[in-house]
């Protein structure tokens, strides 16, 4: 499947500065139907790749997620480096939880992002409709080993390319606009930040490549090495975030302490 933090990527036309449908739940939208996958709960995953499962599932799910984000992103972006700390800070203006009219647009954009990611999975995925209806979507490309790379599949990771190429590109024209951080901003910690990013990031890789391991042979499945990929992107996602998440706690407590 196409990387779950690839999947924003396909919100950036949505975003109007003007725009009633808020970016933080097109974002959030568009990463809700994976949600089950980084927390094992795979059957809720499926659900949530169809139409109903955009209701049930990525809307609450969703709003859940944006509404932790709002309430814990002082602590969130505390532990981001400069630039992108003052910049992160400032987005959105002052914290305050949303009033009826801002939460019904908030869920809106949750569904609205939950589909083009689903509308994105249909084109990657056998089970898609275009995939199913459209012949030359299951043409092969090519095939390595036990691998057929058909034109579907293929799309899976030259699509991930593609976003996350378009996901950097867009932030680094947007933190270039964003306002400077003020005199006296750097705290003289940025170097341990990004050193504490770092360890977060191999802890999660150094985890989550024996899992998936375990996970492919326990599957049994013939695409051994497939298996093994996916679970490792999934894992090493979910792990870095949880220790991203424990990292900011900690690093944010320390701070008061101190």
């Amino acid at each position: 499947m196409p990387w779950t933090l690839a999947h924003p990527a396909a919100v950036l036309p949505l975003r109007r500065r003007h725009g009633w449908l808020p970016f933080l739940g097109l974002v959030i939208g568009s990463l809700s139907p994976d949600f089950g996958y980084h927390s094992g709960h795979f059957d809720a995953a499926k659900v949530a790749h169809s139409l109903p499962g955009l209701f049930v599932v990525c809307l609450p799910t969703g709003l859940a997620a944006a509404m932790l984000l709002l309430l814990f992103k002082p602590v969130l972006v505390e532990l981001l480096p400069q630039p992108h700390r003052h910049a992160l800070s400032t987005l959105g203006g002052a914290r305050r939880w949303p009033g009826a009219r801002e939460l019904l647009a908030l869920a809106a954009a949750v569904v609205v992002g939950a589909a083009t990611h689903v509308v994105w999975d249909s084109f990657t995925h056998g089970y898609g409709l275009p995939v199913q209806h459209l012949p030359f979507m299951r043409a092969l490309l090519v095939r390595v080993g036990e691998h057929d790379f058909r034109v579907y599949n293929t799309l899976q990771h030259a699509s991930t390319v593609v976003g996350v190429t378009c996901l950097l590109v867009a932030y680094r024209r947007w933190l270039r606009r964003a306002p400077a951080a003020p005199a006296g901003a750097d705290d003289g910690l940025d170097r341990a930040r990004v050193l504490l990013l770092l360890a977060c990031l191999g802890a999660a890789v150094a985890v989550a490549i024996p899992l998936a391991h375990a996970a492919a042979a326990e599957s049994g499945s013939e695409r051994l090495v497939s298996v093994i990929v996916v679970r490792t992107v999934i894992y090493a996602t979910t792990f870095a975030t949880l220790l991203y998440l424990a990292a900011a706690l900690a690093w944010a407590a320390r701070r008061r302490r101190a």
